[in-house]
Order: structure tokens, then C-alpha cells, then sequence
């Protein structure tokens, strides 16, 4: 699916760059065993759904869908939010990419979606890197007094946990990156986190092997809260 063209399929035109976002998983978050069922499917765990609602209530967060749910399109999770009265406000679902991680679907909604700051809140942990400090994992909280089944759901401690990601308590700002290194070969691209290289006069921006434009990069490292790169300097093949 080309998402590009279907933009208006996947989020509001009208999305604020002051915004903070949930990417929400729904299996293995809210919906776990079913309780109930309605037109839309299965009903979720309504202590499940509180703790949702207080990320909102103390964030003013808004919600991009990740989980499989929003295959069926962007109206019918708007639709099932308003019928069920779930809490929150749905302002996307991220694009549907054949054979990637869930977090390069997140980086790919961000890059046209420039937003103040956000929370993934998924049961599994198949993000990007440099998201891996905004991921609240809701499987294996088996101490956790509130969860389902064997560990699993937006528990409270997984809430609090979230409010702090989005209110940037006890996150870093600074990114440490590692040095540019050459051998015969020629550069060596860390897979892992962006760096600015520099050599012959020249610079590159590269995230997770990927080149980046400037602006592309400058974008980066607004959405991600990254305010210096450590570890990056000149450098000249031998």
C-alpha cells in the first residue's frame, strides 16, 4: 500500500506540531480476555481502559492506533472510540509496511507528522532503537498488581510509567553516539542511532544506517528530544 497517497486514509490534517501522542497497541494493552463483544469486536478490560483514561486526563494526550485493529481503517476505530466511549481522542492510525518493524511504521507517520513528544505503549518491543526509551511494554508485569493472565496490560504502574515519558521525567536529552570508524573496507555504519560525519569538509546525517537529509535530520532530532550528539567528529579514510 502506497500510504503516501492515502494520507488522509491514516491521520487529520489538522495535527498539531504541540501535540503528544500515544502509539497504542490494542491486543495484549487493552484487549486480552474478551469481555463481551459488540459490532466492533471484542469489549476490553475496562480497568484497563481507566488506566488509559488517566494517561489522557494527566497528559492531554492524543492517540495513533498501531495495533492490527487499524486494518480496518481509520473511520472504524474513530467509530468504535465513539460508540464504546473510550477515552481519548483518535487522531491517525500508522501506515501499513509489508516486512518491518512496528517502530519504522511509527518513524514513518512521524516524519510527516512533526508532534512535541510520545509514548509507544505495545505488548511487544519491535521498535527502532532510538525509540526504545519511549516503549511501555505491556507483557511479562507479572509483579504487577493489576495485570491480566500472565502478565499482560496497561497497568497502572504501566500508566504512571507513561505520563513520565511524556512529561520527560528522568529521560535523557542528550543522545551518546559512537565515533565514526574507517578500515579497508571504508565507513563503518553503526546500526544503532543517528550521527552527524564528518570528513574531507564535508557532512552526512545518518540515522540507523539510513542517510538523512539535513532538514530530514533536523526533524529527527526535534520529534526524538535529542539536544547533542556525543561522539561524532572528523575523520578521513587512510
Amino acid at each position: 500500500m502506497n500510504w503516501l497517497k492515502k494520507i488522509s486514509n491514516y491521520y487529520h490534517i489538522n495535527i498539531k506540531k504541540d501535540y503528544k501522542v500515544i502509539f497504542l497497541d490494542i491486543d495484549g494493552v487493552l484487549n486480552l480476555i474478551p469481555q463481551g463483544e459488540d459490532e466492533y469486536g471484542d469489549l476490553f478490560h475496562p480497568h484497563l481502559v481507566n488506566n488509559l483514561k488517566s494517561i489522557i486526563d494527566k497528559t492531554d494526550a492524543k492517540i495513533v492506533i498501531t495495533s492490527t485493529w487499524r486494518f480496518s481503517g481509520l473511520k472504524f476505530i474513530e467509530d468504535m472510540w465513539k460508540h464504546r466511549g473510550l477515552p481519548g481522542e483518535i487522531i491517525g492510525i500508522t501506515p501499513h509496511i509489508d516486512i518491518c518493524k512496528r517502530g519504522e511504521e511509527i518513524e514513518k507517520w512521524l516524519e510527516k507528522n512533526p508532534i512535541k513528544d510520545y509514548v509507544i505503549i505495545d505488548d511487544d518491543s519491535d521498535m527502532l532503537p532510538n525509540q526504545m526509551d519511549r516503549l511501555i511494554k505491556t507483557s511479562d508485569n507479572h509483579d504487577h498488581i493489576d495485570c491480566v493472565d500472565i502478565g499482560y496490560g496497561l497497568t497502572k504502574k504501566c500508566s504512571i510509567d507513561a505520563i513520565n515519558v511524556l512529561d520527560n521525567v528522568h529521560r535523557s536529552k542528550t543522545f551518546i553516539d559512537r565515533v565514526v570508524c574507517y578500515n579497508e573496507q571504508g565507513l563503518q555504519h553503526n546500526p544503532y542511532g543517528p550521527a552527524v560525519e564528518y570528513y574531507d569538509g564535508q557532512v552526512e546525517y545518518w540515522v540507523n544506517g539510513e542517510y538523512y537529509s539535513p532538514n530530514k535530520f533536523k526533524l529527527f532530532k526535534r520529534v526524538n528530544n535529542i539536544k547533542k550528539i556525543i561522539g561524532a567528529g572528523s575523520h578521513k579514510k587512510n
